[in-house]
């Protein structure tokens, strides 16, 4: 299956009225320069509550294919202000179950959860962030953390 077909699969299983085109929120914008062009972006706020998900949410889910065909998926989640590690969590991996749902079976994918922030992170607040594993098809990751506001912020978060 093409890269295209890929999204476009996604696409209709979320619904277009779903998607963004925005990638900021409350003061905080992700930037899409150095990733790939084939990628869809979803409004967690819109499609979340379409897709009977309840409870917390993240802001984003960006889905993209990688240069080696493999579907990469990025809940995240934009924060100008304070950075309460818990709730983060809960909105990431609600971005993961999300995920699980709309994204194809049996594909090669790859989850990265990202909280982008704009004032620092309390200490505590990142040990915390640290330990807190989003779970994704069998597999426990840690949450990443960029700067909002800074170009190339996804792809430096997609690295590594």
């Amino acid at each position: 299956m093409s890269r295209g077909e890929v999204l476009d699969t996604i696409r209709s299983r979320v619904g277009e009225e779903n998607l963004s085109r925005s990638h900021r929120r409350e003061g905080c914008r992700v930037y899409l320069d150095g990733v790939p062009s084939s990628r869809i972006t979803v409004d967690a706020d819109r499609a979340f509550p379409d897709h009977s998900f309840e409870g917390s949410r993240c802001d984003l889910v960006i889905f993209l294919v990688d240069t080696d065909g493999k579907l990469l998926t990025v809940p995240a989640e934009l924060k100008a202000g304070n950075v309460d590690a818990s709730e983060v969590h809960g909105q990431l991996q609600q971005g993961a179950n999300f995920a699980v749902r709309v994204a194809l079976r049996g594909m090669e994918s790859k989850l990265i959860p990202v909280v982008f922030y704009g004032k620092r992170i309390h200490p505590k607040q990142l040990r915390t962030l640290n330990r807190l594993k989003v779970s994704f098809r069998g597999q426990r990751l840690t949450i990443k953390i960029a700067r909002c506001n800074r170009r190339g912020n996804l792809a430096d978060s997609l690295k590594g």
